[in-house]
């Protein structure tokens, strides 16, 4: 019982993760793209840091979602006794100690990314300034 309501947690964690890490992603990227922050050009800072966090969590996600999740329904379904039921050298259970720990640690990245990407805004580019010395761009006498 506790493993099907960890389960259901954690399948919509998955879904908060996607709508947060997805919404930071664009928000960076389109800001980006807006060309209202400023870059220093092809080093790469800390915006595009952020970006490439932001990124790697999404594949995190999309890893997490597509490929291990269903892999663990699959092999939860296909015993009629409940996996730790198994001996622990029984193949099914093998794999699904596999699949959990790969669960797992995709779950501890995502959030030791979350908590960088939470600490790393205070590093983000700011907003260009306003042209302090007028539209003609002549500097005052």
């Amino acid at each position: 019982m506790a493993g099907k309501v960890i389960g259901v947690s954690l399948n919509r964690l998955d879904w908060v993760a996607w709508f947060v890490f997805g919404l930071a992603f664009l928000l960076a990227g389109g800001l980006r793209w807006l060309e209202k922050i400023e870059d220093p050009g092809l080093s790469i800072g800390p915006l595009r840091l952020w970006i490439a966090s932001a990124l790697a969590a999404l594949l995190m996600c999309l890893t997490s979602s597509m490929i291990v999740t269903p892999r663990l329904r699959e092999l939860r379904t296909s015993v009629e006794v409940p996996m730790e039921a198994l001996a622990a050298d029984h193949p099914l259970h093998v794999a699904f100690d596999r699949a959990h720990a790969i669960s797992r640690q995709l779950l501890g990245l995502r959030i030791l990314l979350a908590l960088g990407l939470a600490a790393g805004i205070a590093y983000l580019p700011k907003e260009k300034e306003a042209d302090p010395d007028g539209a003609n761009g002549t500097k005052g006498a």
